[in-house]
């Protein structure tokens, strides 16, 4: 029976992480470094004509080969925030999962497991969200 509740937990988890299935909107590429649908001679003007490096710019960057020591903060930054994003989602997923638990627990010690459960995940979440916060704050700072 547990097994059976896992399988089914598991394909409706990884089929709303397809956007097109959750209605999100879709983003220029899946990956942990950014991605761009420019052409090449269009990210080549991008990078000529700017300084500021926001994702498209890094993408561009990568897309072309011109990628600078002085980007380098940024993608750091990237980086982090897209794994603290994923650390958040790892959490929200421990909130379910210890919410589900105390559902299923009716009255009995596995309550005070599944309250456990999700204390934890609140907390994760936290820390989360402060990492977020303190790696945006210094990647300003750094980056001026």
């Amino acid at each position: 029976m547990n097994k059976k509740i896992l399988v089914l937990f598991s394909v409706i988890f990884f089929m709303f992480l397809m956007p097109s299935v959750a209605l999100a909107q879709n983003s220029s590429g899946w990956g942990i470094l950014p991605s761009t649908e420019n052409s090449y001679e269009d990210c080549k003007k991008k990078l000529q004509s700017s300084n500021n490096y926001d994702n498209e710019t890094l993408a561009c960057a990568i897309k072309t080969g011109e990628v600078h020591l002085s980007m380098l903060p940024y993608f750091v930054g990237y980086i982090i925030k897209f794994l603290l994003g994923i650390a958040g989602l790892i959490s929200v997923m421990f909130m379910v999962y210890g919410g589900y638990q105390w559902v299923i627990a009716g009255v009995s010690e596995k309550q005070d497991a599944a309250k456990k459960t999700i204390w934890h995940a609140l907390i994760g979440f936290v820390v989360v969200l402060i990492s977020f916060a303190v790696v945006s704050i210094v990647q300003t700072i750094v980056t001026g």
